[in-house]
């Protein structure tokens, strides 16, 4: 009758430290991964805004055309505006490639964290069957005792 001591415990997880610290990384990682897909829009929205802004150089170019009285040098400047939007276009989208890559960069990241912390919750999960198991043998084995005990003071 000595291993009851009348209270159970309840289940500690000796690792519970490393899953807080690994759910915590996980939780910045997500924060980060959200925070490259908010840049992501913002520099797709850029680039849209560039090459709507390209489409109405060219429709400008296109009436100076029409109208007929337009001198060389509103051409030439209509030209260098619109090389400079495409030029512009292109830095845009290397810029959101660059992003792109750091986003599946950052989603590997982020699956990898999130494999550590299923592991350990795993782990935590197997522990407390086991205790909730060996906490049932003990009590059952307690309760086998006192039966006994009772049974015996009877005869």
């Amino acid at each position: 009758m000595g291993r009851y001591s009348g209270t159970v415990r309840k289940f500690q997880f000796k690792l519970q430290t490393l899953l807080d610290q690994r759910k915590s990384k996980e939780n910045l990682l997500q924060a980060q991964l959200a925070e490259l897909l908010r840049e992501e829009s913002q520099e797709k929205a850029c680039l849209r805004k560039l090459q709507i802004e390209l489409k109405h150089a060219w429709q400008f170019f296109d009436k100076l055309t029409e109208s007929g009285d337009s001198s060389a040098g509103a051409f030439e400047i209509c030209d260098t505006w619109a090389k400079a939007l495409r030029d512009d276009i292109k830095v845009q989208i290397l810029t959101i490639e660059a992003i792109k890559k750091r986003l599946d960069e950052k989603r590997d990241e982020v699956a990898e964290a999130m494999k550590q912390r299923k592991l350990i919750e795993a782990l935590r999960d197997r522990k407390e069957i086991e205790y909730i198991a060996e906490q049932a043998r003990i009590e059952q084995s307690t309760l086998d005792e006192i039966a006994s005990l009772a049974y015996a003071r009877r005869m």
